[in-house]
């Protein structure tokens, strides 16, 4: 999880993100792997597409979900917003006030559903 450094939901944990990859690259698993390792500076491996979700208000969008492993410790890299990052079991992501709250607490029980409670996120 990461702790947000601007709003909305400063200084809350959510689920990390970004677009800065599928702006440049048109493969999108590749453009996952890439954000992952530029915002992280740790290898993703063996992710997957794990759940999709759509907004049509107040813009039509995508969310993508993905899952996987890390090679290494993340460090946060150069990103102005991430304060922190820190890992948590499943079961206790969902006790968090989250910065995404309705979204993110159902992808984290979708996930806890399919690999259970003791995995970390």
């Amino acid at each position: 999880m990461i702790r947000r450094k601007r709003n909305p939901g400063k200084d809350m944990w959510s689920l990390p993100g970004g677009i800065g990859s599928l702006e440049k690259e048109t493969n999108l698993d590749l453009a996952i792997k890439k954000e992952v390792e530029s915002d992280f500076s740790a290898e993703y491996l063996n992710y997957n597409l794990f759940a999709i979700r759509t907004r049509k208000t107040p813009e039509p969008t995508i969310y993508l979900y993905y899952e996987g492993g890390i090679k290494g410790e993340p460090k946060i890299k150069g990103i102005n917003t991430i304060k922190e990052i820190q890992w948590f079991n499943i079961k206790d992501v969902l006790k968090l006030q989250l910065a995404f709250e309705n979204i993110d607490k159902e992808i984290v029980r979708l996930l806890r559903k399919k690999n259970g409670a003791n995995r970390k996120t």
